[in-house]
């Protein structure tokens, strides 16, 4: 009897998937999760997903903002800093000055901000350091020059900032999927086990919960979550803004050994298959990525921007769905027993793979 395992694949809703025909797709290729993520989805997008999906059998889940500080602009116009240039942060509309004004949310990250503190916007963004602070703004001058826009993820880079587990917006979501059948919740930047507990606590119904880890707190809370989670996500991106991007293929390994010592399922999210957000085919070193996730331990394979804004939504879902088969294949000695299967829909792939 062949030992054949049952790998998930998860995708995250977006524009790019909001049409039945994409999340039919989608369904015949046996995707487990539809993630809804509430950093970029409000409590109406999240209320249409519910319609656009109602009768097509998929498992909805939301994705909670979570503990992070994000950029919220006051003008639809990116801001781009020059070396030396100053910005201010500001608690209100009416505190912002002539110069270049943004806030930075949740609203309790105003009144932390101390001078020398430094803060990097999105992943390879502008890096400030607070020069002044007083009631109504904080200077901070540019390090590092960049674009901000806005939503996007900052760390403060020299200590840790008070922020509540869970956003306004998470709550209401919380609150609302308690008369859904919506079963299932991502934790986004678990720190410990207690926000579990207070997920399971708010809920009226019985939930999974997956708890992200992306943060340093997270993995040295790691034992406890696995205890209290039904399932650990590793996001490498924002995780890669707390370690260092040389030490992510390690905490990578590690994680997983240890939600497998816990024998919970361990995902993996984030560049899996990057190139297909802006061009029609993967790289090489994409496509073995994914492989050597599975060979690691992984159950899963999280598709993120690759399905939510990528140019070519269901190839990203076929291309991993398509591994999977053949790794379960190659792991029971039979990788060329099916080389007629041509489960690619895709044309101009198709045509690279030589099975037109």
């Amino acid at each position: 009897m062949l030992a054949m395992t049952t790998n998930e694949i998860i995708v995250t809703l977006g524009p790019a998937s909001s049409d039945i025909n994409t999340l039919k797709r989608f369904h015949e290729l046996n995707v487990s999760d539809y993630r809804i993520n509430l950093s970029h989805a409000n409590l109406e997008q999240l209320e249409n997903y519910i319609d656009l999906t109602s009768g097509l059998g998929l498992n909805l889940a939301i994705d909670t903002q979570g503990a992070q500080i994000r950029t919220f602009l006051y003008q639809e116009l990116p801001i781009d800093l020059e070396l030396g240039e100053p910005l201010y942060i500001v608690n209100d509309p009416c505190s912002a000055t002539n110069h270049k004004s943004i806030s930075f949310m949740p609203d309790q990250i105003f009144p932390q901000l101390r001078i020398d503190d430094l803060f990097r916007i999105d992943f390879d963004g502008p890096i400030l350091r607070v020069e002044e602070t007083n009631n109504c703004f904080h200077k901070l001058t540019c390090l590092k020059p960049g674009t901000i826009i806005s939503n996007k993820g900052v760390d403060c880079m020299n200590r840790n900032l008070s922020i509540d587990a869970l956003s306004e917006r998470d709550y209401k979501a919380l609150e609302y999927l308690n008369h859904t059948n919506i079963n299932t919740v991502y934790i986004s930047f678990t720190s410990n086990a207690d926000v579990i507990k207070q997920i399971r606590t708010f809920a009226n119904k019985k939930l999974k919960v997956i708890a992200k880890i992306e943060n340093r707190l997270g993995i040295h809370s790691l034992n406890s979550i696995c205890i209290e989670a039904d399932g650990i996500l590793i996001d490498r991106g924002d995780l890669s803004r707390e370690i260092s991007i040389l030490d992510l293929p390690f905490a990578q390994r590690g994680i997983i050994k240890t939600a497998q010592e816990h024998q919970i399922p361990c995902y993996i999210a984030t560049s899996i298959l990057e190139s297909l957000l802006h061009q029609g085919l993967p790289l090489r070193s994409e496509l073995n990525d994914i492989v050597s996730n599975l060979e690691n331990g992984a159950h899963g394979i999280v598709l993120a921007a690759e399905t939510a804004i990528g140019k070519k939504p269901i190839l990203s879902v076929e291309i991993v769905a398509e591994l999977i088969h053949k790794y379960n294949m190659f792991k029971n000695s039979l990788l060329f027993a099916d080389l007629d299967r041509n489960e690619i829909t895709d044309h101009d792939f198709k045509i690279w793979l030589n099975r037109v």
